[in-house]
């Protein structure tokens, strides 16, 4: 992408300023935002702690727009509570919450006289903060 906008760029001149790059929910950018930025100039995002990235990490100035921004993917979330009235545990692991990134796989085991159900996979993957708890009776 930077070798054809700095292409274009040769071409076509000088292009557009773009104003200050759009701003990503659970993100930032890594360097210090300007005013005003020279076209085919980029700035790179990062996430949170637990977030993914998903999408390029740079955006691009093209005549006074910016090119499109990668977004942050939540973590899942797994609580006592939530494990508590599934009547699981986390397989291997006490903790009283746990976050799982993105695409991240999570096992879980049935808590002490539950029965697993034979229906339920309890290895669970989680996408964009959603997991698919299994469930003990």
């Amino acid at each position: 992408m930077a070798k054809l906008l700095i292409s274009v760029r040769a071409s076509l001149g000088t292009g557009e300023k773009c104003g200050r790059p759009p701003t990503i929910e659970n993100g930032d950018i890594t360097t210090l935002s300007l005013k005003e930025y020279a076209f085919g100039s980029s700035v790179e995002y990062r996430c949170q702690h637990y977030y993914i990235i998903e999408g390029d990490r740079k955006s691009y100035c093209y005549n006074g727009i910016w090119t499109k921004v990668p977004v942050c993917l939540e973590p899942c979330v797994i609580t006592q509570e939530d494990m508590r009235s599934r009547n699981i545990d986390l397989k291997g692991e006490s903790a009283q919450k746990r976050y799982v990134s993105h695409g991240d796989f999570v096992e879980f085991k049935c808590r002490s006289s539950w029965f697993q159900n034979s229906s339920n996979n309890y290895r669970v993957q989680c996408n964009a903060g959603q997991i698919p708890y299994p469930q003990c009776t």
